[in-house]
């Protein structure tokens, strides 16, 4: 057990008193959407990209995207439902995903999930003088740790033209950067965003426990 492991585990044990639950219900997800994903079989985490096409993703009648846990294969997921500027989405196998603005805020069906994120209500266009520093907390579920205090450095990149299935996309990049002293544990995450400030793909890093998350979007919230 290297020391990462021994911190993260030791600091676990000292906030296992205070209780944190997952914002998912797996029971209130629509039996339609289980019912979508026939129309796609197979199409899953764990199958190769080129089982996902344009034809494909335009005769499902939900917004969509792909995403890839680590160096996993890519799978689908589609939008169960938005609210309050939350959209919730949930693949074939039982992995459910809440992002807001771009960004996942709580996790199901992984090894590790981030059940809560509290954060300053600070958007992508916040930054002044080419950066922004934050607090940011994230709770966790196996092992269990409740409001793990995380740095974050919020700054605009690059412009770049990126293509999801094929179609291309002239994007903004943002970085991210997350770090925790105590943990030693230091991410960079990615947003690319469109004018209207809409994340069409992300690398996300949201545990310590858990490899990187792509997110791309191959059919857009109407």
């Amino acid at each position: 057990m290297n020391l990462k492991t021994k911190k993260f585990i030791t600091l676990c044990a000292t906030t296992a008193c205070l209780n944190s639950c997952s914002l998912i219900e797996s029971n209130n997800i629509a039996f339609g959407y289980f019912e979508a994903f026939k129309t796609v079989k197979g199409v899953i985490l764990g199958l190769e990209n080129k089982a996902l096409t344009p034809d494909l993703i335009n005769n499902i009648p939900y917004a969509s995207m792909i995403i890839t846990i680590g160096k996993g294969a890519p799978g689908l997921v589609i939008l169960e439902s938005v609210k309050d500027a939350e959209s919730t989405w949930v693949s074939a196998d039982g992995v459910y995903l809440i992002l807001k603005e771009g960004k996942i805020i709580n996790t199901a069906g992984l090894g590790s999930n981030l059940t809560d994120y509290i954060s300053p209500d600070i958007t992508f266009d916040s930054y002044e003088d080419g950066v922004v520093k934050f607090i940011s907390y994230y709770s966790y579920d196996k092992p269990e740790l409740t409001y793990l205090k995380v740095k974050v450095e919020l700054h605009e990149l690059n412009k770049e033209t990126i293509t999801i299935l094929d179609k291309e996309h002239d994007l903004t990049q943002w970085q991210e950067i997350l770090s925790n002293d105590y943990l030693g544990w230091q991410v960079v995450n990615k947003y690319w965003l469109d004018e209207s400030g809409f994340v069409w793909k992300s690398i996300q890093n949201i545990s310590p426990k858990l490899p990187s998350i792509q997110i791309e979007v191959t059919k857009k919230p109407s």
